[in-house]
């Protein structure tokens, strides 16, 4: 009969705009595996685990129970926050939401504890930014390595640390960054929702939840990720991963913390 309503070229495969983040832009060159990305901040297996084993303990110290990695991912989402409100300060036009994801697991029980330590480590990191007692200086001063060390030296245009700093150490009346921040536990127990139509102004949010919000809402300004995941399933987790899309205007402030 000749052809047919769908002939074999019907289908075109457009090319991929430079400004999209994909899984080559991410993970890199799959042929060139030694080539790293500066989007992707590796997890050990070992490491993995000290996550999967962290309780609450009211006789530790917060900083001593919550692991270094999850620290540093929360660090950045400090940080980049921090960069991203002095830009848009400044005129420069950028998704005015900025999101951090922690996906650590499926199950509700896990979320809600992981939820409660993150508050717990962020009140206290609150509290610290703007003291001016040692405690304080030592906690700018982990800042300060942070950006210079996992930023600043993969992008010199990024504002010095002195910039930062004073936005940083403003109050809660003086409408410091930090102090809007909002930490968030989304998944089927949870009455809390993520909704970003509520906050014209931008919402500053931590978002820990598990399938409901690694596959059901768009995270927007979505910049620090944090994801490990008990599977062996590429494609799963390339699905359950929120990190593609657009970021125009903070492009090399994106990261992603994810196990190999």
């Amino acid at each position: 009969y000749g052809k047919s309503l769908y002939p074999r070229d019907f289908i075109i495969a457009l090319n991929q705009s430079p400004a999209y983040f994909g899984a080559h832009r991410f993970f890199g060159d799959y042929s060139d595996p030694d080539v790293d990305s500066p989007y992707i901040i590796p997890l050990s297996a070992d490491e993995v685990e000290t996550i999967y084993e962290m309780e609450n303990d009211l006789e530790q110290d917060i900083e001593t129970i919550v692991p270094k990695t999850l620290q540093n991912a929360m660090m950045d989402f400090i940080l980049t926050g921090l960069q991203r409100h002095i830009s848009r300060n400044r005129g420069e036009k950028m998704n005015k939401h900025h999101t951090m994801l922690v996906h650590i697991s499926r199950l509700n029980v896990q979320q809600n504890e992981c939820r409660k330590l993150l508050e717990t480590l962020f009140q206290l990191w609150k509290d610290r930014s703007t003291s001016q007692f040692p405690v304080g200086e030592t906690f700018r001063n982990r800042l300060k390595q942070r950006w210079e060390n996992e930023f600043l030296s993969k992008d010199t245009t990024l504002d010095r640390w002195e910039t930062l700093s004073v936005e940083l150490q403003k109050e809660e009346d003086e409408e410091g960054w930090i102090h809007d921040v909002k930490i968030l536990m989304i998944n089927s127990k949870s009455d809390e929702k993520l909704d970003y139509e509520e906050h014209p102004d931008g919402l500053n949010v931590i978002a820990i939840g598990g399938n409901k919000l690694s596959r059901g809402l768009t995270l927007e300004g979505l910049c620090i990720s944090f994801f490990i995941r008990r599977t062996k399933l590429y494609d799963s987790l390339m699905q359950m991963g929120r990190w593609f899309g657009y970021r125009n205007g903070y492009e090399s402030l994106v990261r992603v913390h994810s196990s190999h």
